[in-house]
């Protein structure tokens, strides 16, 4: 007998069944779509994950590479399983928009730079027409399950997901691609972790949640894991809200590639390392292989003895035996104890971040329930075994098990009083955060009700001089209203864990004086990254930086609402405005809008830095 499911409800009761919910989610490494009619309600049995990709070899698979090539004129040429293995591709356009991230080994920042170069194509316009060409493939399955006269007369609404630990300047640009690619202007951007953490609590089901619960969920994904944690306020609807500020990493299933390349290259050495990647398909054989039968399935032994006996054996067809370097016979032998080498410093930093959510929930005086474990490295099973032994058996909440924690096992762990953390792995992992992107859609981001700030957000303003806090020698006097005032104070309207109500902007007051009135107001919003955020803009200063220049035209402000007032300095007339500048953080994305006493009067324009 099926289980029953938690219920959602579409938010504030809209009732918007003639759509199409459509979820991207852009990995790294690849990429999956979910489609949803929302005839069918939020029933997630309903969601369609496209598994049918062009040129796939009649292969059905969730995802599609993330890489595609141009012709020399610049047109687009092929994109996922359609190019050759002998062409060269861009990979990893997401470590493109976001070049604060390390590239993996297989490719490099310089190549994908000279491909883009030679097309005339920017990092964003290259996205944009991967998206494109995507969205031809969405079209075909839409017209395929819905029938054509229905996709043709149904709005269709698009939801991408995007990594939580990237800047709002990456999430922005990636917005920006999305228009750029002509899906339309009414785009939904959520978090990755926001999405899977949705699907896989709703999969769950009411007989395995409780209302007061918290959940770490951990998202494992090709380049990024993250990692947030929420407590369930209602099952019906589901209703979440995040407890602590979410986390992250670059420590996803792609950088065990890395690894295994390192240990690949050593042992062959650097020069036959690179004519072997020369030869058709070899080196991209033997990667997917080592991706299929060894990052996904290895599950070593607890005795590493027992372990150290068991043999990988990877495909490296047309390169000469050399026993040195372990190939023989046209394969590698990788033994399982450098298989553990490789996986090693990739989980310490999992389990670093988990522990981190752990205590932080703790500190709020929540113990998380379990953690779900979901993405495309989620399918590992060692990945997977290990969280499990690490904190199956450990609540960290008395600081006297430490010791006990890391030296004993699970068994003698619960001896010792420990109260366990549930781990489950979240059904379709691979495809979680598209599903859940859909859900997303369908409830307008309705579920989680309140998120925690990640950082602080401000503005540097001037304020009125105190002595108590200001140094006398940096006050002047204002020549307009004659009052005292210091520059370059930093004020912080948002704060780091501050918690953001969905659906709330949080306002921050605003004053001009101005002897004509301008045709634009510009306001410059920053943020910082540090714990404690300086209260103080100082040259040098690394920790502020710049997020977003605001623009406010002032022909969608009432002329009536600038005050004329005459200044007691110079006896001039000047004019004087109050006003509120709203910033709405949502799951994926900011919203400003402009409001004098208290009325929208329009939006604000933002340009990202």
């Amino acid at each position: 007998m099926p289980r029953k499911r938690s219920h959602i409800e579409m938010k504030d009761g809209i009732e918007d069944p003639d759509r199409i919910v459509v979820a991207h989610d852009i990995g790294t490494t690849f990429s999956g779509v979910a489609i949803h009619y929302a005839v069918h309600g939020a029933d997630i049995n309903k969601t369609h994950v496209i598994t049918k990709w062009p040129s796939a070899s009649g292969i059905t698979t969730e995802k599609e590479p993330t890489q595609f090539n141009y012709h020399a004129d610049g047109t687009l040429n092929k994109v996922g399983y359609s190019i050759p293995p002998d062409q060269d591709r861009i990979r990893c356009i997401k470590l493109m928009i976001e070049n604060s991230q390390p590239m993996p080994e297989f490719t490099s920042r310089e190549n994908i730079e000279a491909q883009l170069a030679a097309a005339g194509k920017t990092p964003v316009e290259a996205l944009a027409d991967y998206l494109r060409e995507q969205d031809k493939t969405v079209r075909v399955q839409l017209v395929d399950r819905f029938q054509k006269h229905v996709v043709g007369r149904t709005k269709i609404e698009h939801v991408f997901t995007v990594p939580a630990i990237w800047s709002d300047v990456v999430k922005d640009a990636t917005l920006q691609a999305v228009k750029l690619a002509g899906l339309g202007d009414d785009i939904q951007m959520v978090s990755e972790p926001e999405a899977a953490a949705v699907y896989a609590l709703t999969a769950m089901g009411v007989h395995e949640l409780k209302v007061g619960d918290a959940w770490i969920v951990c998202d494992a994904g090709g380049g990024t894991v993250d990692l947030t944690t929420y407590v369930v306020e209602s099952l019906s609807p589901l209703q979440l809200r995040e407890l602590v500020a979410g986390a992250g990493a670059m420590c996803g299933g792609t950088f065990l590639d890395f690894r295994f390349e390192s240990l690949v290259r050593r042992r062959m050495g650097n020069e036959a390392f690179e004519a072997m990647k020369k030869r058709r398909g070899c080196w991209s054989n033997a990667l997917v292989h080592f991706d299929t039968f060894v990052k996904r399935s290895f599950l070593p032994t607890d005795d590493i003895t027992d372990a150290d006996t068991e043999e990988f054996y990877i495909p490296f067809h047309g390169v000469a035996d050399n026993l040195r370097a372990g190939i023989e016979d046209g394969y590698l032998t990788l033994r399982s104890a450098e298989v553990l080498e490789i996986f090693a410093p990739i989980l310490k930093r999992i389990m670093r971040l988990i522990e981190e959510q752990r205590k932080a929930s703790a500190g709020q005086g929540k113990i998380p329930k379990g953690v779900l474990v979901v993405g495309g490295f989620g399918q590992s099973q060692y990945l997977f075994q290990s969280i499990r032994d690490h904190f199956a058996s450990e609540a960290a909440v008395d600081a006297r098990f430490e010791t006990v924690v890391q030296t004993t096992t699970p068994a003698k762990r619960r001896a010792a009083g420990y109260q366990g953390l549930v781990v489950v792995s979240a059904p379709n992992p691979w495809s979680a955060v598209a599903r859940g992107g859909i859900l997303l859609g369908l409830t307008r981001g309705g579920i989680v009700l309140s998120r925690m700030a990640r950082r602080h957000y401000g503005i540097v303003c001037r304020s009125s001089y105190d002595y108590r806090k200001h140094l006398r020698q940096r006050k002047y006097k204002d020549e307009l209203d004659g009052a005292w005032m210091v520059d370059n104070q930093m004020e912080w309207f948002i704060r780091m864990n501050d918690k953001i109500e969905t659906g709330k902007a949080v306002l921050h007051d605003f004053y001009r004086t101005e002897t004509m009135i301008p045709q634009y107001i510009t306001v410059t919003l920053l943020f910082c990254d540090a714990i404690d955020a300086p209260t103080r803009l100082q040259d040098g200063d690394t920790r502020i930086l710049t997020l977003c220049r605001l623009t406010v035209d002032t022909k969608k402000i009432p002329r009536s609402k600038w005050v004329l007032k005459t200044s007691p300095v110079t006896g001039r007339a000047y004019h004087q405005l109050s006003y509120q500048i709203g910033m709405a953080i949502e799951s994926g994305s900011i919203k400003f809008d402009v409001r004098v006493k208290g009325k929208v009067c329009g939006s604000v324009d933002a340009k990202y830095e």
